[in-house]
């Protein structure tokens, strides 16, 4: 079964046809990894994925927990980045300290 065309989390929306995402009217293209890692955290909204699952998710090998926390860190920060997301106006990727990530909607962590 083919996944769906949009995944969409709040004002968040998921293009996985043309691999892009948008919050409100302007759509990025994310670098591969990033798209992959966004998606990732799509497929289980509402869900603390942790670390070391998402390196094996999106990047196919496995790390130590150091290695896993580090590298995801830096490209959910370029993801919120590109996005245009800020803890204060739209937090989508919420941070679950000492656990992993979660895709939620502003204000549902």
């Amino acid at each position: 079964q083919p996944p769906p065309q949009y995944y969409q989390v709040g004002g968040l929306r998921i293009d996985t046809r043309k691999r892009r995402a948008s919050v409100g009217e302007r759509w990025v293209t994310l670098p591969p990894i990033q798209y992959r890692l966004l998606l990732a955290l799509a497929q289980r909204e509402g869900e603390v994925v942790d670390c070391q699952e998402l390196l094996r998710l999106v990047w196919g090998y496995e790390a130590e927990e150091a290695e896993a926390r580090e590298l995801v860190k830096v490209h959910i920060r370029q993801i919120r980045r590109r996005l245009g997301l800020s803890p204060e106006k739209h937090n989508y990727i919420h941070s679950v300290r000492g656990f992993g990530y979660m895709l939620a909607p502003p204000g549902e962590n």
